[in-house]
């Protein structure tokens, strides 16, 4: 395999495997009582940026967009695979050795 791509898959890796932590833990603070983000806000707002329009009152407020809830999904694991980047980024290829 390529070793570019072998370092963005690793990349990829490390970014979903910390996202399904902290969604694993939303999902244990839920059952707890505690309220917690609903991804389909994300969605929502993105579905909504990508038609131009940058702010909202509430975004709770706003139109529906048709499957905001996976566009959430999707959104919230880009970042975390595009924070993921950051740390290699800033800490080198070698921390993931």
């Amino acid at each position: 395999m390529n070793p570019l791509l072998q370092e963005l898959a690793r990349i990829a890796l490390v970014g979903i495997g910390a996202t399904a932590v902290m969604d694993l833990w939303l999902a244990l603070i839920r059952q707890l009582g505690v309220p917690t983000l609903n991804f389909a806000f994300i969605g929502r707002w993105a579905g909504h940026l990508l038609r131009g329009r940058w702010t909202h009152d509430a975004i709770a407020k706003s139109p529906p967009i048709p499957g905001e809830s996976a566009l959430g999904w999707l959104v919230h694991y880009a970042v975390g695979i595009a924070f993921a980047g950051v740390l290699v980024a800033i800490g080198g290829a070698s921390w993931m050795q």
